[in-house]
């Protein structure tokens, strides 16, 4: 084992080297979230020895994502398996209609109303919370493929989770809950350590959903980083800032979700005929609700479009010393 005091500052220095805006003011928003990652490498390129540079964008996003696991401890070594706690039977979710369709197109671009959002989620101020587990609840709703039409069911999980990967994780449905416990190295998060910075925090994002594949990664990507995280203010203004540099983000104005909480929302199409949507608080800038749609019927799916085939309620969230005790941020 090395220093620990010479580990963490290479991570700082390397951190740094990669970060285009450290010491700068943030770029406008009008860069997008794959550029940024762009002047990130340039920032690299450019500070780094000749023979060493040329470093390609997509090993930044590696390298970027490394360092955050690295700092944090975060190893690939292999998962340990689950001790479970109070298992039981758990019957098959009934299945039920889906939510209803998400939003309308719309062709009002979203850069300027998530900016205002990223102002407003930095000035919030948090309710402390405090604990070795971050805790999410949400509830979710899946398409089922072999039923007739678009039909699915809910359920909702619970996930606590300690920066050594143990943790606990309960499912409900149909009046049946099962539990299962997770030693060390159970559970693997996406992005252990999300950045505050948003260039930074864009290339934690792509080593998720990779950027190139579409508009949608950035969104999606941001879902599943909610998933896990509790994340204070700074931190959902640099996600709002992300998505305000991604193009094709469009805007709806004043909706409510499933729970008939009052958000604003966007959405992205893609070219594989589907439409994700997302909901957010415009004074904290939390995500309430996600969803995905099919806009044009899949072939043989017996799917009418539009239509849900999967959606996300986020109902809690925060930290707690015990895991399987619920706690709210």
């Amino acid at each position: 084992m090395g220093d620990p005091d010479h580990d963490d500052e290479l991570i700082r220095m390397a951190a740094i080297a990669m970060d285009p805006l450290y010491g700068k003011p943030v770029p406008p928003t009008q860069t997008t979230a794959a550029h940024l990652i762009q002047l990130a490498t340039q920032q690299y390129n450019d500070s780094a020895p000749s023979g060493r540079r040329r470093l390609s964008a997509p090993l930044v996003v590696a390298v970027s994502a490394a360092l955050v696991m690295l700092a944090a401890g975060f190893y690939l070594s292999g998962t340990r398996q689950p001790a479970p706690l109070q298992p039981g039977p758990v019957e098959p979710c009934p299945s039920v209609a889906p939510p209803a369709p998400p939003v309308a197109a719309a062709t009002r671009p979203a850069r300027a109303e998530l900016s205002a959002i990223a102002v407003q989620a930095r000035r919030s101020v948090d309710t402390p919370s405090t604990g070795r587990f971050t805790y999410v609840r949400t509830r979710s709703w899946s398409w089922d493929p072999t039923t007739d039409g678009a039909q699915g069911s809910w359920a909702d999980h619970e996930l606590w989770w300690a920066p050594d990967g143990s943790g606990a994780a309960e499912t409900s449905c149909g009046g049946e809950r099962t539990s299962i416990g997770y030693q060390p190295g159970g559970i693997r998060v996406p992005i252990e350590a999300p950045s505050a910075d948003p260039p930074v925090l864009a290339s934690q994002l792509a080593a998720i959903e990779d950027f190139r594949s579409g508009p949608a990664a950035p969104l999606r990507a941001v879902v599943d980083m909610y998933r896990y995280h509790v994340l204070d203010a700074a931190h959902r203004a640099a996600t709002i800032r992300v998505l305000a540099s991604t193009d094709g983000l469009v805007f709806h104005g004043s909706v409510t979700d499933g729970l008939g909480r009052g958000g604003v929302a966007i959405s992205i199409d893609s070219d594989d005929g589907t439409r994700d949507v997302a909901i957010f608080d415009p004074n904290s800038g939390h995500l309430l609700s996600y969803e995905r749609a099919a806009v044009l019927s899949p072939a043989r799916s017996g799917v009418r479009a539009p239509a849900v085939i999967a959606s996300v309620l986020f109902l809690a969230s925060g930290r707690t010393d015990v895991a399987g005790e619920p706690a709210t941020s």
